[in-house]
């Protein structure tokens, strides 16, 4: 399954943000390979590829406690996007054609909470960055 329907699918059945999971290579905290974004009903994977690419699917929420996974919940970005539902994902592609990231919004439109995370896939690990809005420049 693409990508992209593996996030259309995550629309249809995700709630809010509740729990990200992580896997090192060998326990570096730097090297992490895998990660694990359970929300209400459903749980994502985004992992490096073949050839720094990223693949994502959809699995159960099953809480990965008895694994070699680590919990980020009170890590930055994760934890400002906790509590928070899914708005938008998009698919990114390098210049070379590869898939090789995904960027996440979470919001509650209500509180008017927004937070963009991108997982980008770079020398077979996974770098985390969260996006803030340039400031706007008298013109």
């Amino acid at each position: 399954m693409s990508n992209l329907k593996v996030l259309h699918e995550l629309f249809e059945r995700a709630g809010p943000l509740r729990d990200v999971w992580v896997a090192r290579f060998e326990g570096n905290a730097n090297f992490v390979t895998e990660a694990k974004l359970s929300f209400d009903g459903v749980a994502l994977v985004v992992a490096a590829g073949d050839l720094d690419t990223m693949a994502i699917r959809v699995v159960d929420p099953v809480n990965p406690e008895n694994t070699t996974m680590h919990n980020v919940n009170v890590a930055a970005p994760w934890s400002a996007a906790l509590g928070l539902g899914l708005r938008w994902g998009w698919e990114m592609t390098n210049h070379q054609g590869y898939a090789d990231g995904v960027r996440f919004e979470f919001a509650d439109s209500d509180a008017g909470i927004s937070v963009a995370i991108e997982v980008i896939v770079m020398a077979s690990m996974l770098h985390v960055y969260r996006c803030e809005p340039s400031p706007r420049s008298a013109a």
